[in-house]
């Protein structure tokens, strides 16, 4: 997520999970820290995008032409 987040505040946003054990399907916050992009990074638009089963980091970059880095 580019540094858009922390871990440390993915577990006090659920303090009750347990990241290693941790079904399909349960609902997890992931607070996004706002980190627009510069006037020099010419955005003109921002998207959010739901992660699905399948997918990875790896595969959304790719869908959105974007590289991630390995």
């Amino acid at each position: 997520m580019q540094n858009l987040t922390q871990y440390q505040a993915v577990e006090r946003m659920n303090p009750m999970l347990v990241p290693t054990d941790l079904d399909v399907g349960t609902m997890v916050t992931f607070p996004v820290l706002c980190q627009c992009p510069a006037a020099a990074e010419n955005a003109t638009t921002l998207i959010t995008y739901v992660m699905q089963p399948r997918d990875t980091y790896v595969s959304v970059a790719a869908t959105f032409s974007v590289a991630y880095p390995q």
